[in-house]
């Protein structure tokens, strides 16, 4: 229920919130939980393309005009031909937004006509992230300087529009939740990530989490999410003291870790390609998010690399690798690789071991076996 409002204490220009109580022609009734109903020029709330863009049970924020015959009258904005010096002190003394149109652009600003007044509107506080203002828009303003009894206006454009984005903002946020799924447009690309407009706040996107894949750099991050590309993503968490969001679009992808256990099982021989380096060893992606490392005490194992090599020359990211699977550990997100043997260079040393001395192949140690034999008989 409505707090009761008493018109008869509160003073002209007092900002109160209230709930549309009902909508009639070109007025709009406003809740007071009073006998009598506030009114408020439906005109304020009807955009360039007629449709009023309000509805019964809204919230609204207005400033009081005043009483009249026809009821308590308020706005959310005080028109330019009510304008007179009385009511542009009262609209600065209380922040209400008064409407003037753009007459031409001067020397640091806008030249602005609000009735029959002139003001000035610095080019700083004309508009947000670049947004600015056409010869002959009528735009709301915000009184910042009154002196000489009205004859000298600063006004304000830019405040208008931070205070609407912040309860914007606001309102938003208190919707959003750790784990909620949301709709995005990639506004920019950074080398630690991607930023993301939802719905007038700006998220961040980790370069960890755009994809389950490793990813180098902006250049990569634009092949996959261009800006002004549309995307979904994962609320991963909301620091509402900083007003920052960090969002996931890998966590909306196929976790390809499920069931790498059962893919890679230890013996199985597997073939990818190198992703990167470390002085510890070689990594190597065997599918899409999934990479093996070949530790650098294998490689020497395998006679691939001495004890001081350089891994970063010596294997370069994009080459091919081929391996075998030595453990997985799924739940570690870890797969242990060491380099395959050459299956032509296995099979003839097999043979080779395997051979007796009364075959074609020579054994030096077969040979020394037997000729040790014939002595002792």
């Amino acid at each position: 229920m409505e707090e009761f409002i008493d018109i008869r204490r509160i003073p002209r220009g007092q900002k109160i919130e209230t709930t549309v109580a009902g909508i009639s022609g070109g007025t709009i009734f406003l809740d007071l939980n009073a006998k009598t109903e506030g009114i408020l020029d439906a005109a304020e709330f009807t955009g360039e393309d007629g449709v009023l863009h309000l509805s019964e049970g809204d919230r609204v924020t207005v400033y009081f005009l005043g009483d009249t015959p026809d009821g308590p009258r308020f706005t959310t904005r005080l028109a330019a031909d009510n304008a007179g010096a009385q009511e542009l002190e009262n609209a600065w003394q209380n922040r209400i937004p008064v409407n003037g149109t753009v007459e031409k652009e001067i020397k640091g600003g806008f030249e602005i006509r609000i009735g029959k007044t002139r003001a000035f509107c610095p080019y700083s506080q004309s508009g947000i992230r670049g947004k600015s203002f056409a010869a002959g828009q009528t735009v709301p303003f915000l009184i910042t300087e009154f002196r000489d009894g009205g004859r000298h206006l600063v006004v304000s454009h830019r405040i208008l529009l931070e205070e609407e984005e912040k309860k914007r903002r606001e309102e938003l946020q208190s919707r959003l939740h750790e784990g909620m799924t949301v709709k995005g447009t990639v506004s920019s690309i950074h080398p630690f990530g991607v930023f993301v407009d939802i719905g007038g706040l700006e998220a961040l996107i980790p370069v960890s989490e755009i994809a389950r894949k490793r990813i180098s750099g902006p250049e990569e991050i634009r092949g996959i999410l261009p800006e002004g590309t549309e995307t979904e993503a994962v609320i991963l968490r909301i620091d509402p003291a900083h007003g920052r969001i960090a969002l996931s679009r890998k966590a909306l992808e196929r976790d390809p870790w499920q069931g790498a256990a059962e893919r890679y099982r230890p013996g199985s021989r597997v073939s990818g390609c190198i992703s990167r380096t470390a002085d510890f060893g070689v990594f190597v992606t065997l599918e899409e998010g999934v990479d093996g490392l070949v530790h650098v005490s294998e490689l020497e194992k395998a006679g691939l690399v001495s004890a001081g090599t350089n891994l970063r020359k010596a294997f370069r990211p994009g080459g091919r690798f081929d391996a075998e699977v030595l453990a997985v550990d799924g739940p570690g997100r870890r797969i242990s690789l060491k380099p395959a043997e050459n299956r032509e260079e296995a099979a003839a040393a097999e043979n080779y071991l395997g051979s007796g001395t009364g075959g074609d192949t020579y054994s030096p140690f077969a040979a020394l076996l037997d000729k040790n034999k014939a002595k002792k008989s």
